[in-house]
């Protein structure tokens, strides 16, 4: 979890005038005050920040012309009457490879060549570390499933998917990555107050520490944050967030992870002819489905997709189920062509072709019948992927019992 932090900086007054000019201007009541300050934050529910405190007296259209920041970043200024506050948001944070100059120059409104103070500040972030993920198995009762990667949220119950939404925020996958792993719903409140921040979360769930998942943040004004990138919280839409709402519980599990490239599935929804890899494994299959049974056979090289062209993009057609989802399916290493005839090949697991023989015949179908093997084991290949593969040495079956 990413650590609240709240720099504040000695600044630096810079006076310009004659002494005439500064006894005018110290007779002021707008110098009656405590000065400028300005302090960076990072929160969860905002992410990076900078806010101006300014001094009674100052109004918005001040406040907003004295700030500058160097290099130019895009984002969102706000300012906040009843706290004096002036915050800063960028769109997409602040990159953890540069520097950010913060200026605030604050002029008298009387006297236009007059400068109160000057106060400067450097924005320098870190680059942080996101440890990979993988998600366990929740075949039982209700799961909110949020995958970071494809920015999807996924309602699960029993096994079965109910419902599919977008994302609309997660943290800084740079600076202030939300974090993986498995959680319950600690607390649900219809509008969430930020008293450190001054921000309000609607439709709040808390899941972990500081962290929650909620509609799109807003401040006292009614402003509403408009950043690409929370600090770690993780932001719904307005409808998604009351449909997801309404649906969980306290207690409800949460699944937060970042797979790529995959949506996950329910096991009961495989069908014959997909690809899919179980949750924690790298090992890709394609399952093959006939007469009540279930086949996978390993899918060895990423070249499968130019053989197969309908199972383009192949990355993004695999289906990714649970853990110990394909437990129950025969794992096959015989191909064939797919015209009758032709000769069985074992295809092992470092990816070598041999050619099955039956008493020095090439043709193993009486022999597959007759040693009770089912023939639907077998997978049918293009010449393709069979060239692929370099022959390794004959495997001959001895004869059929």
């Amino acid at each position: 979890m990413p650590t609240r932090m709240r720099w504040r900086f000695v600044a630096v007054f810079a006076a310009t005038g004659a002494i005439a000019v500064l006894a005018v201007l110290t007779a002021i009541p707008f110098l009656h005050n405590r000065g400028v300050e300005i302090v960076f934050n990072e929160s969860p529910e905002i992410g990076d920040e900078v806010v101006v405190h300014f001094p009674t007296g100052v109004s918005e259209q001040n406040a907003k012309s004295a700030f500058r920041i160097q290099p130019t970043v895009n984002g969102q200024l706000v300012w906040l009457a009843e706290f004096r506050e002036l915050h800063f948001v960028p769109a997409t944070g602040f990159d953890p490879d540069r520097s950010y100059r913060v200026t605030v120059r604050l002029r008298h409104p009387l006297v236009a060549a007059a400068t109160i103070s000057q106060k400067t500040y450097t924005v320098q972030t870190s680059t942080a570390m996101q440890e990979a993920y993988y998600p366990p198995t929740v075949t039982e009762g209700r799961y909110i499933d949020i995958n970071l990667e494809t920015m999807k949220l996924t309602l699960v119950e029993s096994g079965k998917v109910q419902d599919v939404f977008p994302v609309a925020g997660k943290g800084n996958p740079w600076r202030t990555p939300t974090r993986q792993g498995t959680f319950t719903i600690k607390s649900k409140e219809n509008r969430h107050w930020s008293s450190i921040y001054k921000l309000w979360m609607p439709l709040s769930m808390n899941y972990s520490g500081d962290y929650y998942v909620h509609g799109m943040p807003y401040w006292p004004n009614g402003a509403r944050l408009t950043s690409v990138y929370s600090g770690g919280c993780i932001r719904l839409f307005d409808h998604v967030a009351r449909a997801v709402y309404d649906w969980a519980d306290i207690g409800t599990t949460i699944v937060v992870h970042a797979t790529p490239h995959a949506s996950l599935v329910a096991p009961s929804l495989l069908e014959n002819g997909d690809i899919a890899r179980e949750i924690g494994d790298s090992r890709v299959f394609i399952i093959k489905q006939a007469g009540g049974r279930a086949f996978k056979r390993h899918v060895l090289t990423a070249e499968f997709e130019q053989w197969y062209p309908h199972l383009q993009p192949f990355r993004i057609k695999t289906k990714l189920v649970p853990q110990g989802t394909l437990a129950a399916y025969l794992e096959s290493r015989w191909v064939k062509l797919a015209q009758p005839g032709f000769p069985i090949y074992e295809i092992s697991a470092d990816g070598v072709k041999h050619l099955v023989l039956c008493g020095g015949a090439s043709n193993c179908s009486a022999a597959w019948t007759a040693y009770g093997w089912d023939p639907d084991e077998i997978y049918s290949v293009n010449e393709q992927e069979l060239a692929y593969y370099p022959q390794g040495n004959d495997v001959e079956l001895r004869s059929a019992p």
